[in-house]
């Protein structure tokens, strides 16, 4: 976004998820030569943002200038345009509305002056070059952001289980461990870290235990590697297996 803003004198840039029906936005990141702007459009103006109840007549990927939003003999009359747009010497801009679900929209939006606007005849064109590479990206944020709802809904039942549950990788540097299996660590009952790095407390067992997880990391490598297996930890009551 702040790339994208530069290219536009006097430009100030924003990437937001707004919601046409409650008013309401969810910024993502803004971008230009202000930064307490993006702080007071979140605060306040894009309650009264005057291109929000417009945003479904705007085609999904297409850029378009802030007056196919709202003319600007309407827009000069609003709190938005005095308070804040003025304000900050930004009279137009370009917009896009990069994907769409229900009655939220993920739009990218630069705002500009009019005047250096009206010497660049690219305001349109070089944003809309952008729009690919913008959807890809919020693409790639919806999958992650799934991703990382699901392990945490994942670790928050290994949290609850009585079992101990680790998680660790190919060298067995631990990534995870539960309460139960903390309290086996902390203890040093059969089972310990050293370095970072799951262990068996018997030196004998420790090296089992290694090549154990080793064979299982080169399974996800190697089609003909073992899967894993099973190593019997000696703890100091009884047997962990």
């Amino acid at each position: 976004m702040e790339a994208l803003a530069r290219s536009y004198s006097g430009g100030q840039g924003l990437l937001a998820v707004h919601d046409v029906t409650l008013r309401g936005s969810w910024a993502q990141a803004g971008g230009g030569r202000d930064p307490e702007l993006f702080t007071a459009y979140n605060q306040h103006f894009v309650a009264v943002n005057p291109w929000i109840p417009n945003l479904s007549k705007r085609p999904i990927g297409r850029v378009v200038p802030a007056e196919f939003m709202l003319p600007c003999a309407d827009l000069v009359k609003t709190e938005f345009y005095q308070d804040f747009l003025r304000r900050a010497n930004l009279d137009s801009g370009v917009g896009v509305t990069v994907q769409q679900n229900g009655t939220w929209h993920l739009i990218v939006s630069v705002l500009f002056p009019h005047a250096p606007a009206e010497r660049d005849p690219d305001t349109i064109g070089r944003l809309q070059r952008l729009v690919p590479h913008i959807l890809r990206v919020a693409q790639l944020n919806r999958q992650l952001s799934g991703i990382e709802t699901r392990a945490a809904a994942a670790e928050a039942a290994l949290e609850h289980l009585a079992t101990a549950q680790l998680i660790v990788d190919a060298s067995a540097r631990v990534i995870y461990q539960n309460p139960a299996a903390a309290t086996i660590i902390a203890a040093a009952d059969g089972l310990t870290i050293v370095g970072n790095r799951l262990t068996a407390v018997d030196h004998r067992q420790a090296e089992s235990l290694r090549q154990l997880v080793a064979s299982a990391a080169r399974a996800t490598r190697e089609i003909a590697a073992a899967p894993g297996g099973v190593v019997r930890i000696r703890r100091r009551v009884f047997e962990l297996t």
